[in-house]
């Protein structure tokens, strides 16, 4: 059974340094979504059982979800492979080579991560982040806040 190879596509909500364990979706698996271009997700689709979908998403993408038991190679474009720490830093919209791998499974074919070779690398900033906040920003906040206070 061959490998699919899709080349510059866009990884989005990637669980690559340990599997997917949280929230109500979670597959306990490691896993990545990869926006396929049309000519990509026909290709996929023309490989894949039915019953593991290609999404068109929130924004707009045409999106399949990749899982994997197993860890998965994840490389920069020099072939060195990340950490698990910049793994974790993985954003949505970093640019990819990604192998799939066919496999079958209860005589069906579905579409697993394979390897993944890192173009463009997109750093995930969480919402927590607040580093962007500098003190001069806070300070004048609180100042301005003064005229709020009630005069007794």
């Amino acid at each position: 059974m061959d490998n699919i190879v899709v080349k510059n596509v866009k990884l989005k909500w990637a669980h690559l340094a340990e599997p997917n364990t949280q929230g109500d979706y979670a597959s306990g698996k490691y896993e990545v979504s990869v926006v396929l271009t049309a000519e990509q997700a026909e290709q996929v689709k023309g490989a894949i059982n039915a019953r593991q979908k290609i999404k068109t998403d929130k924004d707009g993408d045409l999106t399949v979800t990749l899982k994997s038991s197993v860890k998965p190679i994840v490389v920069d474009k020099n072939g060195m492979a990340y950490s698990p720490d910049m793994l974790k830093k993985l954003g949505n919209g970093t640019v990819a080579n990604v192998r799939i791998n066919l496999y079958q499974s209860r005589g069906m074919t579905f579409a697993g991560i394979g390897a993944i070779k890192v173009k463009d690398f997109k750093e995930y900033v969480s919402k927590a982040d607040t580093s962007d906040l500098d003190d001069e920003d806070t300070a004048s906040a609180e100042q301005s806040l003064g005229d709020l206070e009630d005069d007794e």
